[in-house]
């Protein structure tokens, strides 16, 4: 593990070295924030029009109005700035042919994309905490369910896990950085809309095609409902995502 977590660390201080981390979480941070801004102006103008009739002030639900469609939309967001993140992890390796020292040196390939994969795990998780204003803000001014908004944060977290190891795989087959960056993107992007197929082709395929889409399981989180099968879901796409990387980086010490 002291291997991993030192390419790990490698990977956080590239990253905080180069403009990009700041560039990205820059870029998140002002798209999320108009996000917030836009949802909860969204639901202080229907709370001001309600006010006057108590029947419509209960139906009033922050988590619904606010935080399941900014979850949503972050999601979004982050599927378009995720290849940007993960597409130097291994590619720049290759290019720079420092990948040759990383694989004649005692790490084995699976803690070299473990590592990477936590590297940038941590630069995406220093980006979920910056928005750590929006949920207090809620939390302090409004009345929303905490349980229902910690489950919705859980899957855009997860989700963003997922599209990170989407990535890595994608940095893995090639040491052009920019097709790195599109790999990523074209998986990503089929992932979230496999559910359409899935919805236009009945019977066992169309069933498997509604499981693999990613949004599919997006969704119950975002609503606040906990089922394992979800969470099996990313954690499985994960594992798996890593997992290939290793074979991508292993396939390269027999080149």
């Amino acid at each position: 593990m002291k291997n991993v977590l030192h390419i790990a660390g490698r990977e956080m201080r590239a990253y905080f070295a180069s403009p990009l981390a700041y560039a990205v979480s820059g870029v998140f941070m002002l798209i999320s924030g108009y996000l917030f801004a836009v949802s909860l102006k969204f639901f202080l103008t229907y709370y001001f029009l309600a006010s006057r009739n108590p029947q419509m002030l209960e139906q009033l639900n922050i988590n619904e109005m606010i935080v399941r469609p900014l979850m949503h939309n972050l999601s979004i967001v982050i599927l378009f700035i995720m290849p940007i993140l993960t597409m130097r992890l291994v590619s720049e390796e290759k290019r720079l042919q420092t990948i040759e020292l990383l694989l004649t040196s005692p790490l084995t390939t699976f803690q070299i994309a473990l590592g990477k994969y936590l590297g940038g795990l941590g630069l995406f998780t220093v980006m979920v905490l910056l928005t750590a204003p929006f949920p207090l803000t809620l939390l302090l001014y409004g009345r929303p369910d905490p349980a229902p908004m910690a489950l919705a944060y859980l899957g855009f977290y997860l989700i963003g896990a997922t599209f990170l190891a989407v990535g890595l795989v994608a940095s893995s087959v090639t040491k052009n950085q920019i097709i790195a960056a599109l790999i990523g993107f074209g998986s990503l992007l089929l992932l979230w809309l496999l559910n359409w197929a899935g919805e236009a082709i009945s019977g066992p395929i169309g069933e498997v095609l509604n499981h693999l889409s990613i949004s599919e399981h997006l969704e119950d989180l975002t609503k606040g409902v906990f089922d394992t099968k979800h969470i099996i879901y990313f954690i499985t796409m994960i594992f798996t995502g890593i997992v290939i990387s290793q074979q991508a980086i292993d396939a390269h010490r027999w080149r």
